[in-house]
């Protein structure tokens, strides 16, 4: 017997077989916990490409990077949504080849460099309110993962202004 990728789900109580009418999502807080913390440990690290500096200032606010198949994550992200955090750390999710956006953005490889280029590793539209942030939910995780005190309570509040309707 072939077990379909839903079973899991099922079997665990996080996904309702509705039969006819499809299938729920159950248990949405403690699955987004379980994705945070499993984000966190595992996928953070490997989807690294590296760490860059630049001489641009604030590149966040003068570079549109949808036009490099790009998204804004982390404090960037945040800053965005909430203007209320000044990034430290510039995260850019991006999709191979990245040529255009590391010589466009002036990129220099720097193994203690505050740009933090990841690979994007979804396939839909990140369909938050601003066209280049990554989704919400990797927003959050991204800010919670770096356990900073600040980014953490900024994280709060994107839960409660975007996240909280979704999973409670």
């Amino acid at each position: 017997m072939q077990t379909r990728p839903y079973d899991s789900g099922t079997r665990q109580g996080y996904l309702l077989n509705l039969g006819l009418r499809g299938r729920k999502l159950m248990k949405r807080r403690e699955l987004l916990e379980r994705w945070i913390t499993a984000y966190a440990e595992k996928l953070r690290n490997r989807n690294l490409i590296g760490r860059f500096t630049t001489n641009r200032e604030n590149p966040w606010e003068d570079v549109d990077v949808t036009n490099y198949r790009a998204f804004w994550g982390g404090e960037v992200a945040a800053h965005k949504l909430t203007h209320f955090l000044k990034p430290d750390t510039i995260t850019i999710y991006a999709r191979k080849p990245i040529e255009n956006l590391l010589v466009d953005l002036r990129l220099r490889k720097d193994g203690a460099g505050k740009i933090e280029l990841r690979e994007q590793f979804w396939n839909f539209p990140a369909l938050g309110p601003i066209k280049d942030v990554a989704p919400l939910v990797l927003v959050y995780a991204n800010l919670l993962a770096t356990a900073d005190a600040h980014n953490v309570e900024t994280a709060k509040m994107i839960y409660d202004d975007y996240l909280k309707r979704h999973f409670e």
